[in-house]
């Protein structure tokens, strides 16, 4: 003959906010591991942000190297000509 139970029943055990519980304990850990690995992600996509920020600012900074004039402009200054003259070509 079969029965029917209810685990709990006669006991007075809340067995669902028992399981609840169990559950709640298992994720846990795997929360913990997703924010810290969310902030982790964030962090390096900061860091990348800023290098690109920074290579860009470097980019911009060399690009006047491109032309040679650069390298071949001249200047000659004196604060009293009459110790210093000078030419420049």
């Amino acid at each position: 003959m079969a029965t029917i139970s209810s685990p709990g029943v006669g006991s007075q055990l809340d067995v669902n906010s028992i399981v609840e519980s169990l559950v709640n304990a298992e994720k846990v850990p795997f929360e913990v591991g997703l924010e810290r690995d969310t902030e982790e992600v964030e962090a390096k996509l900061s860091a990348l942000g800023i290098l690109k920020g920074a290579l860009s600012d470097f980019q911009s900074s060399v690009s006047s190297l491109r032309n040679s004039t650069a390298f071949n402009s001249k200047l000659v200054e004196s604060n009293n000509s009459d110790y210093v003259t000078a030419t420049a070509s």
